[in-house]
């Protein structure tokens, strides 16, 4: 009874496993369907539903083909074939995800990989066929391949030829070509394998370089002369991924058949050789290194492709988007040389983990099967295949995440590609009806090179997860607020950006629309003040410096945001901001500085909170990128912040910012305060009107500089405001000093006013800063203006009038 039971429990295993990959395919799909729905948070948005068929084709074709092999091979192994159908399957929907087209045509050449294998199990004298006419079979892959030189095809219309078809169909030779060379290899290896002992015998009896040599060409010449051949070929198609994974082929089964380890360093150096050749003498290889290198120098040109991925890992962060929510689609060809950051961006470090975890499963089934192979070419053919499955994925997973040069090449089960697909699935093929023979359990361990190999393809694996968590976790936040991350902007038309209202609550700034169609609007066209949140160009000003506030990132309880994540995987709504701008004040500014160019900035002296902001002439932040090249090449400079970012020249200025014998000067090095993040610093020559104000709010306030501050509140939807703290620290100087300052002659006191004017030589500016003296009124302002032109009567009468106004509302 109980050996019923083992063997009833054994033999549900594998049928186990599958079932497990049918129901987490099964929840991505329905994950899928609804994501639309989930994406606008309406179920106004309709379903997606045709990637059902993708799943059916799936099931249907893996259960029939289960049946069907584990009929025909007696060692059939579960875990191995559940990983390949649980890799295609998550392959097959996350590209018909992003391309229903693609995903179309990835299930048709599913449809033949699962016919081939069903076909081949009941074959086996395949192998001794391959093994035979292993001279044959490589002569036609390289023939092959030279005819594509003349009549290749790319099926994008540009670039290398590397394809054979019409009508969208197109077969890739050099996939062919990687199964051939391996079938090669073993065979020959395996043919020589007493005379590959007796060389080890005599190479741990011979010294000298010379003799050593003379010893391993004549096992080495003819299959080096071959694979160099195959290289050359690809080469000069200029395929150079597909040239590396033979390199690493042809590396490592040597070393796997003669355990020399020296083979693996001088190919190492071969490579590093040959990729300095090609940095010097290929177009193609010297960008690919350049980017490699260095993808910030230029991430909206040669290095888009790779800067855009390293961001989707990013935004994927630790549980990613969720399914169908993410925006992989932003990477070029996201659907075949780059569908593993497609699929990290929408599961994350935990999603890209798992398909990691997949592949070292695999790579154990596969040096298993060759450690129990009963002769030398079934156990050379089983490494070679399952290292070519594991250094393709390793290198174009590498490339993804630049931890190595991109290679262009896919990855196996997983990427679009239909050659590759049945390539793929006949490397599987060969590897069960190796695995149907006899396996004896004395076998195993026999080859402590396999091993190695084992260990370095797993270690590989490890590294590749370190690097992944890495751009994931480490480096995320600071990749997710670049400028050129698109997926910020995308985000806004599905979550709406919070509101800027002044200090009564007028609304100056807010987002209209429903989701997926969320707009931003200004009320009023102080784009300076504002700044612009643009899709292309990024974001400015306030926009920039409150964004994780506006976007609902940052004052956002953590239950709640844990929550959005999860379910939508994006943050709530954002929160509305209260500034220290007073609207009133503000218009009255803006009004009297209609048609001139220059600043003003009038701040409570006590409190060092900005009531009014001008730099003139304005720009309206709606339509900003429509308008943008006009913008730049308008010579009044309207995108230049001349408050936080102008430097004009000053004479009388000095003698209030410099207090001579007494040798203390006021702070004018500005405090970080919620509104620009590149501010200007003074010098002795020029001054920004933000450093002048400083100065003038620190004579107001009895000599205490105030923390500037241009944020107020925060306020969650739906809940009472929240108080923003001051930045910094107020600063004090000696109470003789601004009293000594106070009384210096260029000080004129006007009733309750005390202000200069200053006209430096030869400069067409009219400087002005003033404030309310101390002790006068219970709330100290200061103002400080500068005009661009030489107008001290106009500059009096504006920094007096917003004065008035401040004082008496």
């Amino acid at each position: 009874m109980k050996i019923k039971i083992s063997f009833f429990q054994k033999k549900l295993e594998s049928s186990r496993l599958l079932l497990l990959a049918a129901i987490f395919l099964g929840l991505y799909a329905l994950a899928l369907t609804f994501s639309p729905t989930v994406a606008v948070q309406s179920n106004a948005q309709g379903l997606r539903w045709s990637h059902w068929l993708a799943y059916v084709v799936w099931a249907a074709g893996f259960y029939i083909a289960y049946l069907q092999v584990k009929k025909a091979i007696a060692g059939f192994d579960g875990y191995l074939y559940a990983v390949v159908a649980l890799l295609t399957g998550w392959g097959l929907l996350t590209i018909w995800r992003l391309t229903s087209v693609f995903g179309m045509r990835q299930m048709l050449w599913l449809v033949v990989g699962l016919v081939v294998l069903v076909y081949g199990v009941r074959h086996p004298a395949i192998l001794l066929f391959l093994r035979r006419y292993k001279y044959v079979w490589l002569t036609s892959g390289l023939l092959l391949i030279a005819v594509t030189l003349f009549f290749g095809t790319n099926p994008m219309g540009n670039g290398p030829r590397l394809w054979f078809g019409c009508c969208g169909v197109y077969f890739q030779p050099s996939e062919l070509l990687k199964l051939l060379l391996i079938v090669y290899l073993a065979g020959y290896l395996s043919d020589y394998d007493e005379l590959i002992a007796k060389i080890s015998r005599d190479l741990k009896r011979t010294s000298g370089l010379w003799k050593r040599f003379r010893l391993v060409l004549p096992i080495l010449a003819p299959v080096t002369l071959m694979t160099g051949i195959s290289i050359l070929l690809l080469v000069v198609q200029k395929d150079l991924g597909t040239a590396s994974i033979f390199i690493f082929i042809y590396t490592m089964m040597i070393f796997i058949a003669t355990g020399w380890k020296w083979v693996p360093l001088v190919s190492l150096g071969g490579i590093l050789f040959t990729g300095f050749l090609g940095f010097q003498l290929i177009d193609v290889v010297r960008a690919r290194i350049e980017t490699w290198i260095n993808p910030w120098l230029d991430p909206s040109g040669k290095s888009y492709q790779v800067v855009q991925a390293l961001i989707s890992i990013a935004n994927g962060g630790i549980l990613g988007r969720g399914f169908g929510l993410g925006s992989p689609t932003l990477v070029p060809i996201a659907h075949s040389d780059f569908v593993f950051t497609a699929i990290a961006e929408e599961t994350g470090l935990f999603g890209t983990i798992a398909v990691l975890v997949l592949l070292a499963i695999f790579a154990q089934r596969g040096i298993r099967i060759a450690l129990l192979a009963t002769n030398t070419f079934h156990r050379y053919l089983a490494a070679g295949l399952t290292v070519n499955i594991l250094v393709q994925s390793i290198l174009i997973i590498s490339g993804n995440m630049r931890l190595l040069p991109l290679t262009g090449v896919t990855l196996p089960f997983l990427s679009y590609g239909g050659s590759s697909l049945l390539v793929s699935f006949l490397s599987l093929l060969l590897l069960f009806l190796i695995a149907d023979e006899y396996q004896p359990a004395s076998s195993q361990g026999r080859n402590p090179p396999l091993l190695a190999v084992s260990s370095f393809l797993l270690i590989s694996l490890a590294v590749i997860a370190v690097v992944n968590g890495w751009w994931a976790v480490y480096r995320g936040p600071s990749l997710l607020t670049r400028t050129d991350n698109p997926r910020r902007m995308i985000a806004e038309k599905f979550v709406r950006r919070g509101a800027l209202l002044d200090r009564y609550d007028s609304v100056m700034v807010e987002t209209f629309g429903s989701p997926g169609d969320y707009h931003r609007v200004a009320h009023y066209p102080y784009g300076t003040l504002f700044g612009y949140d643009d899709a292309v160009f990024g974001q400015s000003g306030l926009e920039a410096s409150l964004d994780s506030y506006l976007r609902g990132i940052e004052g956002v309880d953590p239950w709640t945001l844990w929550q959005y994540h999860l379910l939508y995987g994006t943050p709530p709504p954002g929160l509305d901001v209260r500034l220290t701008i007073d609207l009133s004040l503000q218009r009255e500014a803006q009004e009297m500085f209609t048609g001139r160019k220059g600043a003003l900035i009038l701040v409570n002296a006590e409190s060092g909170e900005i009531y009014a902001m001008v730099s003139s002439p304005e720009f309206s932040p709606n339509h900003f990128g429509e308008k943008f090249d006009l913008l730049v090449q308008d010579e009044n400079s309207p995108l230049l912040n001349r408050v936080t970012q102008g430097q004009y020249g000053f004479d009388k200025l000095s003698e209030v910012l410099q207090f001579g014998n007494h040798g203390e000067m006021v702070s004018i090095a500005v405090p970080p305060f919620r509104f620009q993040d590149v501010l200007s610093s003074a010098n002795q020559d020029v001054l920004s009107p933000l450093q002048a104000v400083i100065a003038a709010a620190t004579l107001c306030n009895k000599g205490i500089s105030p923390p500037l501050r241009i944020a107020l509140a925060v306020r969650e939807h739906g809940k009472d405001w929240v108080s923003l703290p001051s930045l910094s620290s107020p600063q004090g100087v000696a109470t003789e000093t601004y009293a000594y300052l106070l009384n210096q002659p260029i000080v004129t006191h006007d009733a309750d006013f005390w202000y200069l004017t200053d006209v430096p030589e030869n400069k067409s500016v009219t400087w002005f800063i003033g404030g309310i003296l101390p002790d006068v009124v219970e709330v100290p302002f200061a103002v400080a203006l500068v005009l661009e032109e030489n107008n001290p009567n106009l500059a009096r009468y504006i920094g007096q009038k917003i004065l008035s106004q401040a004082i008496y509302p």
